[in-house]
């Protein structure tokens, strides 16, 4: 699937640009520049006094600043220091004082680029740092960094920088692409628990297995119960591997922090912290990252950026001589999201590294790491091992020795202690603490009295004492704050930040005084901090298993109050999210306080678990869920989950009693999310336009003062009829990769997809909520063989001709009892929730496609272990019914309707038929052309004969092209080509998915679709990563529709009129055909109604063109310009009732040009009189007020004119061919016979689907083209005078149909081949709303005078949209993408 619209809050590409930019021009800039001032003035002290009269007068024109004056010339009489000069100071000095004559464009301006003087070097420098300084972001894009860095460096090297060390930069920088995260205070946190003496058993395995260069064990897998001192262990490794110096790198997995268990950042963090030690690894890897400046490390799955960041470098590099050990502490705890894929990759891939690559890995003793690490060098690390209770012993001695009277007694004291740590160095640990805080110790038998006795019995005396000392600390502030800080810490979704237990606390005061003051606030801190701790302002549990004590009922103790602490944080959260509902504008900014970030995240569920009543509940829901701007702050921040609260309210089980109001307005959230999760994730606003134009009546009001009062600076477009707007898409389902297969429940409540990364996600189909992703796939697929990226499936391969069949795959359905998902097998499963279980143990069953009979009954799957057999399976009980064999090998297959008839396709295009009950096959007639050639498909219908269907695929354009050859399932007007994954009743009605499919998806070209109830098809495809619900209601069409191919605002600032041109499109059918073309004048408030039309006709070429009528100002009236046949132009009064005058012009009209009210461009075919047979191409200026042609000019090369654009100057754009066919495009500047400038590196293809084009904004500064530059797909907006790009939108799409300006000469609309409508601002580069209209549009037409566009549509039907771009908008997202990139 294309990228989605670029956001203006993630743009991790285009700002490392800038950053690199900047570095390399201040740091390298300034070392040139001083290099360059040394060099002239050696004796910088003399040189300066003797231009002291000059340097005084800069002074006084405050050229230089009182402190820029002081580094000249030092108050304190000391000599200037040179190395202190910043490359302001360094610039002035070079200007002013070494008799540098200024280039020819000034100090200030970019020099021309011919010229590599000195005098322009400086040049350079200086403006390249000032046009940075002043940028509006520090973003920039790749192909203006790549001229920019050129620019800069070739400077710098002439000025005498080592070009060496410049690359070298560039490259290096590369690194801060990958997260790291700093273990420093991890490490000494737990090295201050170490007991010297302790664990040298396990340290001396650890080293003995490292330093084994022969060990087959690239890893060693150390597992423990809790409490055992994992963590204590590994840190004491990590210090000891730094004090030898040898390379290592660490990661601390844990529960609380959410960041420490993203694989992706762990893998980063790892290769980021191994670079640092490794330095040849460093200098491949920087050479790695530095492939691709594109490349974004988050959007690349797990085991991918495993190999790229180390299989990959590592692979490169030569064995050091010594096994480098990499350090993975807490696996158990590094499951995110339902998932551990760092366990996959250790299980999976850490076989493909050097064996000198050696990790070291501790976790829990779990049953799923033992099963996936078996392979491993395995080290169990056990309570009762004497080694470890000799350990305990050792601290127990070393800890007591000093609090025990009776030394004669410390043996018997210790063996006691001993037996009461039962082998736990945790226990130990508390045990050491409570004895410390006691009398001293005289015998063992003081033991035995008030003494706990298991890590129970701890935590409860912990727990008690902590409440005393509190007590005795706070006094009669002291209140309940106890019990509710424990609650409020057992219920929350995270680690606390110290400002919520600050607040518990000041809740509980009963004065006001003085006596919670700062430091007593932190004597509350040092009060729990023997079993919490105080980390990063957050406060954490001392151990996971202090909040398993705290939360276990059968303890027998009361401390936590569960639904009290519901209530305190919902509270504390209440508080925050109105501060936050506060900041208006400021909405959009990141949060940096914790607090509010924790309400946004987690303070709906505990409002929900808080709530008393129905009418609290309706209150809560109202003010902090459906809240739109709360919504909205949900998304700017991305660690949020607005789908999650809306969902949780929908599925509390008080729901029911919510009014029918908010019920509304959450189905309407939800299918806003469900439409559109991508554009709402990168675009945030958009929540504030979709809900306006598709929230009804009360939700649009609501919106609508919302944008007017609260938030003006926000774009968005309005449809002025928001009257059936929804469109067919209900839902769109986005995958980590292109889909395999996927299959919707029995019950039509749950969509389950397996991707082409092996992961597997099941999605909610009411909601669109993803409810988990799992790398569950057991079969094995190969790609290699299909075109590239996709996920098809080859079923054979013709050894003579090369040919590949094609096919889907369809390995993971849902069991006909709707609770099992089969992942291309009948016994192992696993059930909705996720979890492995066992369907069928004994059943053989394995497959990669399958498929049903009518009833469920039967399943009909391929042999993966031979390609010349199918079997039908029971799904009853898992046991084989049938095995058919061919003697070829099977390219498709199909089970009848009623499960009694298979039919296959064999390798060499013969098909057979045979029932179940039979023992031999018949052979029949294929459905398709192409004898001899295998179908990859086949298709029982629920009636009719058996369908075969064959997959096209060639490669044309840089693009794959892919076609269904099945006549009976195609829609001649679509060329979206659908397979049907159960028997469909009638082919109409896949057609008409076919052509739904069709007008709302750009990328779909072939896929696969199932048929729901109600009218729903669920549509996906092998080239595509997403999945669509649709709604199908139109019924089937097979001929060609009308379509709006043009339309116009009328001039006038009060008219209401809107034309549009209505005919039969077709771009692959351009000939001298005559079609209808009816121009009809609407109203822009009701644009439904036709109220007046005109019918002309013209060529399918001529149509095809482009534009053949001009809204225009004549005789001070407003009116419509009209080709009506090839030489005529006609203009008629605004209602369409009367010509009011008309020319014959010296040629035939090619296409018409807007250009202003008054002012129409004519593309002109003529014979050319000098070359006999010939013709040429003239565009003029065509002036209405005088009815006369003011301006022409001859298009140079040849007459195949591709494109062209004319401004109100009289400049024009054109992309053409030359005289030996090669496409250019040229800018001519008013009479001027010579171009001012030409672009030559231009696409060359054919393909209609890529027609170039190019059009000039109202003020005819910039140049807007697209389908023409081979510099990359996407919309390129150009400086009109100079041809230097300033911006690219769509980056990477080939599919832009149209463009246009907007009023204000700044924002642009654009539309591709899909269903959405794009705003963009021209001068900043950002996207600004994304508006999906429900189906492809089929033109577009801007206002000259108001900010409206009209979107023509199929069947001659138009909307119409008034776009909102402010200013403000533009200004203030200046100023936080500044404060953000300075932050």
């Amino acid at each position: 699937m294309a990228s989605p619209p670029t956001s203006p809050f993630a743009n991790c590409t285009e700002k490392r640009n800038g950053e690199k930019l900047h570095k390399v021009v201040i740091n390298g800039g300034t070392a040139a520049l001083r290099i360059l001032l040394k060099g002239i003035h050696p004796q910088l002290a003399i040189s300066l006094k003797n231009h002291e009269s000059t340097l005084l007068a800069l002074k006084h024109r405050k050229v230089l600043k009182k402190d820029q004056w002081e580094m000249l010339f030092p108050p304190d009489g000391t000599q200037p220091n040179c190395e202190l000069f910043d490359i302001t100071l360094l610039g002035t000095l070079l200007t002013n004082i070494c008799r540098f004559t200024p280039p020819s464009t000034g100090w200030n301006n970019k020099p021309p680029p011919n010229d590599r003087s000195t005098e322009a070097n400086i040049a350079r420098i200086i403006y390249h740092r000032n046009r940075l300084s002043h940028a509006p972001s520090t973003e920039v894009n790749t192909n203006d960094f790549n001229f920019y860095w050129e620019d800069v460096t070739a400077a710098l090297v002439d000025l005498g920088l080592d070009q060496n060390e410049i690359d070298a930069l560039k490259k290096e920088e590369e690194l801060e692409k990958l997260a790291r995260f700093d273990f420093t205070g991890d490490i000494n946190h737990h090295l201050a628990k170490f007991q010297d003496g302790t664990r040298e058993w396990i340290f001396n395995e650890v080293e003995n297995w490292l330093d084994d260069r022969e060990s087959p064990h690239r890893a060693m897998l150390i597992t423990a119960r809790a409490g055992m001192g994992k963590s204590v262990a590994s840190a004491v490794i990590c210090k000891r591997m730094q004090k030898a110096d040898r390379p290592t790198g660490c990661h601390f997995c844990q529960h609380s922090f959410e960041s420490y268990r993203d694989p992706k950042r762990m893998i980063q963090s790892l290769a980021y912290q191994l670079s640092s030690k490794l330095p040849e690894y460093k200098a491949v890897l920087v050479e790695q990252l530095s492939r691709s400046h594109n490349l974004e490390l988050e959007d690349m799955i797990v085991q991918d950026l495993f190999v790229w960041l180390f299989k990959e470098p590592l692979s490169a590099l030569a064995d050091p001589g010594r096994n480098v050990l990499l350090l993975i502490d807490g696996l158990d705890e590094a499951e995110l999201h339902g998932r551990n894929e760092l366990l996959k990759v250790i299980a999976n891939d850490l076989s493909k590294l050097p064996l000198w690559i050696r990790f070291l890995i501790t976790a829990r003793p779990e049953k799923t790491i033992s099963d996936k690490l078996g392979n491993l060098k395995t080290f169990e690390w056990q309570q009762n091992d004497e080694r470890n209770r000799d350990d305990i012993k050792l601290f127990f001695e070393k800890n007591l020795n000093s609090h025990v009277t009776n030394p004669d007694s410390l043996s018997a004291i210790v063996k006691e202690l001993v037996q009461h740590s039962d082998g736990s160095m945790l226990f130990a640990f508390f045990l050491t603490q409570m004895i410390k805080n006691r009398p001293p110790l005289v015998s063992q038998e003081e033991l035995r009295r008030p003494f706990p006795r298991g890590i129970s019995s701890v935590y409860q005396s912990y727990f008690e004492r902590m409440k005393e000392r509190l007590q005795e600390e706070l006094k009669d502030n002291y209140g309940s704050f106890f019990t509710d800080f424990l609650s409020a810490l057992t219920v929350s979704e995270e680690p606390l930040h110290k400002e919520f237990i600050m607040d518990i606390l000041l809740g509980n005061r009963n004065t006001l005084g003085s006596d919670c003051t700062r430091e007593k606030i932190e004597s509350v801190f040092s009060c729990i901090s023997s079993l919490f701790i105080l980390r990063d302002d957050h406060v954490h549990m001392f151990h996971k298993s202090v909040k398993d004590w705290l939360t276990d009922s059968s303890n027998g103790f009361s401390f936590v109050n569960e639904k009290e602490g519901h209530k305190i944080l919902s509270q504390l959260c209440i508080k925050e999210l109105e501060i936050l509902k506060g900041r208006g504008e400021q909405l959009a900014e990141p949060l940096t306080q914790a607090k509010m970030k924790y309400a946004l995240r987690h303070g709906v569920k505990h409002m929900l678990k808080a709530s008393e009543n129905s009418a609290q509940m309706e209150g809560l829901v109202r003010g902090y869920v459906i809240d739109l701007e709360l919504v909205y702050a949900k998304l700017c921040n991305r660690d949020t989950d607005v789908v999650k609260d809306l969902v949780l309210v929908q599925e509390y089980p008080n729901s029911r009693t919510l009014s029918e109001e908010i019920h509304d307005t959450i189905e309407t959230l939800l299918l806003q999310f469900k439409k559109n999760p991508r554009l709402l994730r990168d675009i945030p606003q958009m929540i504030f336009q979709n809900s306006l134009n598709e929230g009804g009546s009360v939700l649009s009001k609501k919106v609508s003062d919302a944008l007017l009062k609260k938030h003006p600076e926000v774009p968005y477009m309005e449809l002025f009829d928001k009257n059936g707007h929804r469109g067919p898409v209900e839902a769109r389902f986005f995958c980590p990769d292109q889909v395999v297969s996927f299959d919707v429940s029995p019950d039509e409540e749950l969509l389950v997809s397996e991707c082409r990364d092996g992961k597997t996600s099941l999605w909610s189909l009411r909601t669109g909520e993803q409810l988990w992703e799992k790398d569950i796939i057991q079969s094995i697929k190969s790609y290699d063989e299909v075109p590239f990226g996709t996920a098809f499936r080859q079923t054979c391969l013709n050894i003579e001709t090369g040919k590949r069949t094609l096919s889907f795959y369809s390995s993971t359905v849902f069991h006909p009892n709707g609770c099992s998902i089969l992942p291309g097998n009948l016994a192992k499963v696993y059930s909705v929730d996720g979890e492995p279980t066992f369907l069928f143990p004994e059943s053989k069953c394995h497959f990669n496609v399958c498929y049903f009979s009518c009833n469920k009954t039967k399943m009909l799957t391929d042999c993966p272990e031979n390609a010349q057999q199918v079997v039908i399976w029971d799904t009853k009980n898992g046991e084989e019914i049938k095995r058919f064999e061919s003697e070829e090998i099977i390219a498709s297959f199909a089970i009848s309707h009623d499960g009694d008839r298979v039919a296959i396709c064999d390798v060499k295009g013969s098909l057979w038929l045979q029932a179940v009950e039979d023992t031999s096959w018949k052979r029949v007639s294929q459905t398709i052309s192409g004898v001899g050639s295998p179908c990859g498909l086949l298709h029982f219908p629920v009636k009719g004969p058996l369908i075969c269907g064959r997959i096209e695929h060639e490669r044309s354009d840089h693009r794959d092209k892919y076609k269904l050859s099945v006549p009976a399932l195609q829609s001649r007007s679509s060329c979206v080509f659908l397979w049907p994954l159960e028997p469909v009743g009638t082919d109409d009605r896949l057609k008409v998915i076919c052509e739904t499919s069709h007008f709302v998806s750009a990328d779909l070209q072939i896929g696969f679709c199932l048929m729901l109830t109600n009218n729903l098809a669920v549509v996906g495809s092998p080239t595509v990563n997403y999945l669509t619900t649709l709604k199908i209601t139109r019924p089937p069409g097979d001929v060609e529709m009308p379509r709006t191919a043009q339309t116009a605002f009328s001039t006038d600032d009060g008219s209401p009129h809107l034309y549009t041109a209505i005919t039969i499109c077709n771009p692959s059918k351009v000939t001298d055909e005559q079609r209808l073309v009816t121009l009809t004048m609407r109203d822009r408030e009701n644009a439904r109604e036709m109220k007046q039309e005109k019918s002309f006709q013209h060529s399918s070429r001529r149509v095809e063109n482009g534009i053949l009528s001009v809204t225009v100002t004549y005789n001070y009236e407003p009116g419509i310009l009209v080709q009506t046949d090839s030489k005529t132009l006609e203009v008629w009064n605004s209602d369409l009732s009367q010509s009011l005058n008309s020319i014959t012009m010296m040629g035939e009209v090619e296409r018409l040009i807007p250009v202003s009210k008054d002012l129409v461009g004519c593309v002109l075919r003529r014979p050319n009189f000098s070359s006999k047979g010939q013709h040429e191409l003239v565009i003029v200026w065509f002036d209405v007020l005088t009815w006369v042609v003011v301006f022409e000019r001859t298009l140079n090369g040849n007459p195949e004119l591709n494109s062209i654009a004319c401004s109100l100057q009289r400049n024009v754009v054109f992309c053409g061919e030359n005289n030996v066919g090669k496409r250019e495009m040229f800018l001519y500047r008013r009479e001027e016979d010579v171009s001012i400038w030409k672009e030559d590196v231009m696409y060359q293809g054919s393909s209609y689907w890529r027609h170039p084009h190019c059009v000039f904004s109202p003020q005819g500064d910039v140049v807007v083209t697209w389908n023409t530059l081979n510099g990359g797909y996407g919309l390129h907006t150009l400086n009109a005078r100079n041809g230097m790009r300033k911006h690219i939108f769509l980056k990477n799409c080939y599919d832009i149909a149209d463009c246009r300006f907007l009023n204000d000469g700044e924002t642009m609309v654009c539309y591709r081949y899909e269903s959405n409508v794009r705003l963009f601002s021209g001068a900043t580069g950002e996207v600004l709303a994304v508006l999906d209209i429900g189906e492809r549009p089929t033109c577009i037409g801007t206002s000259l005078n108001e900010p409206l566009i009209a979107v023509g549509l199929r069947f001659g039907n138009v909307k119409v949209i008034r776009a909102h771009a402010p200013k403000q908008w533009r200004n203030n997202h200046k100023k936080r993408k500044s404060s953000k990139d300075q932050k």
